[in-house]
């Protein structure tokens, strides 16, 4: 998909001019990076608030509720336009949507170092037949705003697939450490937004010759 796919969803999500304007000039200079924009409510003309990621080639997009718009701090006339920062984002050097991939379980635990991590089940599916895919892993960008790409704390995270991928498709169970959540972000109770994507590489150590092999997904966690 090209940039014109942002292009249509910026200008029906976003009527008043002067914010349309910025948010697709925002999308021009992103120049098929991966960013993340947050339009409040009062620049929609339906009066919905969204959240909208965009990788250059996928765009997800998520209503997003009262109650998430009072956990954020979303003003009514709220544009967050970020741009993510080089050091969370994979080399990519080819996209291939060979698996569908969605979100089916996902919690907040304390793993066996006393941690806060997330663990759940992704599910992937392929369509037609496909090789076996070695070296699988899925990423995940967590966003809230309190979470800028100006802060230094670690906003990505990588789990490596637990079984070769191919056809028809099977679950993937995840685990994120999150080692920069603090009492302070479980004090706050704010939600946490993962976006999430199957890559497989030559070498993650590196890593090298990185490729995108499934579509772009979302969802929401609580912090409690």
């Amino acid at each position: 998909m090209s940039i014109s796919l942002t292009r249509s969803w910026a200008r029906s999500a976003i009527s008043h001019p002067l914010p349309l304007k910025k948010a697709l000039d925002f999308f021009e200079s992103a120049n098929n990076l991966t960013c993340t924009v947050v339009v409040g409510r009062d620049l929609n003309p339906d009066h919905r608030a969204y959240l909208a990621r965009w990788d250059g080639i996928d765009l997800v997009v998520r209503e997003l509720t009262e109650e998430m718009q009072q956990a954020w701090s979303i003003k009514p006339s709220a544009l967050i336009l970020q741009r993510d920062s080089d050091d969370t984002l994979l080399p990519v050097v080819s996209t291939e949507r060979r698996y569908s991939l969605s979100v089916e379980q996902i919690r907040l635990v304390t793993n066996s170092a006393g941690q806060m991590c997330l663990n759940g089940i992704c599910r992937y599916a392929c369509d037609s037949p496909a090789p076996l895919d070695f070296g699988g892993a899925i990423q995940v960008h967590y966003f809230r705003p309190s979470i800028g790409a100006t802060t230094r704390r670690q906003h990505a995270g990588l789990c490596h697939a637990n079984r070769m991928l191919g056809s028809p498709g099977g679950i993937l169970p995840f685990e994120f450490d999150l080692p920069w959540l603090d009492r302070t972000d479980l004090n706050q109770r704010q939600p946490l937004a993962l976006f999430m994507q199957i890559f497989t590489a030559d070498n993650w150590e590196q890593p090298r010759n990185c490729r995108r092999v499934s579509n772009l997904t979302s969802a929401f966690v609580d912090i409690w």
